[in-house]
């Protein structure tokens, strides 16, 4: 299959929610996210260089994940409940309460691309603030979308940064991308 030669799209986003026990991540099962619009990732962290034999030997990658935001038409119910802490009282009023401590997930998205699309994962990803509430009256039909904003932190239990496919991914792996979160196979870096 060809490379790429450009992206243009992102769709099929997800999040999992993520469990960590004795340092060790799992994940549930993929709860999709439909109307996605953008997804950007920031990378935080820099290369800072080494230097020996009076010039820079080594150049050091000190990457701190990346920092992102996903504009999306709406936030569904089980999304909310699932990163955002959103809770029901008996009579399904949606409800938030202020101290509460955000969940961490993964987020799996697909890069559509002139060739192939890419599918990304972010193995460990959390809220740093609630989204705005906005809404106005226009005389289009244009819908207002919502912005999330996330660290993509690199996992604690192995430095994993975001993962990704490419045009000579496993087929399998490819196919199952969101059916649950792929993990490394073993010997792999």
């Amino acid at each position: 299959m060809p490379e790429n030669k450009y992206r243009y799209g992102i769709s099929l986003a997800a999040i999992a929610p993520v469990t960590i026990t004795d340092g060790l991540y799992s994940y549930g099962a993929p709860i999709n996210w439909p109307g996605s619009t953008a997804l950007t990732l920031s990378p935080k962290g820099n290369i800072e260089p080494f230097e020996a034999d009076n010039r820079d030997y080594a150049m050091i990658d000190k990457s701190e994940g990346y920092d992102g935001e996903l504009e999306t038409a709406y936030i569904p119910a089980a999304i909310a409940a699932a990163i955002l802490a959103i809770t029901e009282d008996t009579k399904k009023v949606a409800e938030e309460y202020s101290g509460r401590v955000y969940p961490q997930f993964a987020l799996l998205a697909q890069f559509q691309g002139d060739a192939h699309n890419r599918r990304i994962a972010l193995y460990d990803c959390v809220i740093t603030a609630r989204p705005e509430i906005a809404s106005k009256t226009g005389k289009t039909k244009t819908p207002d979308t919502t912005k999330i904003k996330f660290p993509a932190r690199p996992r604690a239990s192995d430095n994993r940064d975001p993962r990704y496919t490419k045009t000579d991914t496993d087929p399998t792996v490819y196919a199952n991308w969101f059916t649950a979160v792929q993990e490394p196979v073993a010997g792999g870096n």
